[in-house]
């Protein structure tokens, strides 16, 4: 990586990092995915942990993947996510996520035997170093704060941290619901490009998703944007988001 998409990426991150204390909140960013496990096991109203970021159903190494939690006064945790990488070499995302697609595939096809994915036709081109970005969620009633800026701000993060603790990254990507598309969370996290996918299973179900993805370059140019221009002017605090 050169000298200064590094120095872009530290002063992004630590930018970052001071808006999200300025409101009154604290961040940490972990690879102990069992803590993960226990937080996301106590969240019955979410759906259930994906077989991808669940050290239950496959390992995670410390070097492979991070999540990150941001925590009111109080201690609860109010946003979380998760990302892990991917060394695919010469292998493409398609084949890649086509041969693990059990660890992949959206909860609804949970009980189902036999799917396939069918991936646009971006993932029979990407390779190499891959990270993927998965379950972002942040608090309902911190959503509201100054327009949402902090959900924004949480997205980018994951991105930039991505991008800064593996060098080599070459993509980052992500599903999304096509709910979550319409209300331009893609376009929040950073996620400039965006095509159709689906799950196909047996007798004609078709569960439609959105890919979304960026490269290293769109990385390098999202942290050159200073994240104070979001405007987090509003301070967060407890009562906010209890």
């Amino acid at each position: 990586m050169h000298i200064s998409n590094t120095y872009d990426l530290h002063r992004y991150i630590c930018e970052v990092e001071g808006l999200i204390r300025a409101s009154d909140l604290d961040i940490r960013i972990s690879t102990d995915f069992f803590e993960y496990r226990r937080y996301r096991m106590g969240q019955a109203d979410r759906a259930p942990i994906p077989a991808m970021f669940d050290v239950g159903a496959t390992f995670i190494a410390p070097n492979t993947g991070f999540w990150i939690k941001v925590s009111d006064e109080t201690g609860q945790i109010v946003h979380s996510q998760a990302v892990r990488l991917m060394a695919l070499n010469q292998e493409t995302l398609f084949e890649h996520i086509s041969g693990a697609r059990l660890i992949y595939a959206p909860p609804e096809l949970s009980e189902v035997a036999d799917f396939k994915f069918a991936g646009p036709t971006t993932t029979h081109s990407i390779s190499g170093n891959v990270s993927y970005h998965g379950e972002a969620w942040t608090e309902p009633r911190l959503r509201r704060v100054n327009r949402g800026a902090l959900s924004l701000i949480f997205g980018r993060l994951g991105v930039a941290a991505a991008r800064m603790f593996w060098p080599n990254l070459d993509y980052c990507f992500a599903f999304m619901s096509t709910s979550n598309v319409l209300r331009g969370l893609h376009a929040r996290a950073g996620f400039a490009n965006i095509e159709s996918c689906s799950w196909t299973a047996p007798g004609g179900r078709n569960l439609r998703e959105w890919f979304v993805w960026m490269d290293r370059n769109a990385i390098d140019d999202m942290v050159s944007f200073p994240p104070q221009e979001l405007n987090l002017k509003d301070r967060v605090t407890h009562q906010d988001v209890a």
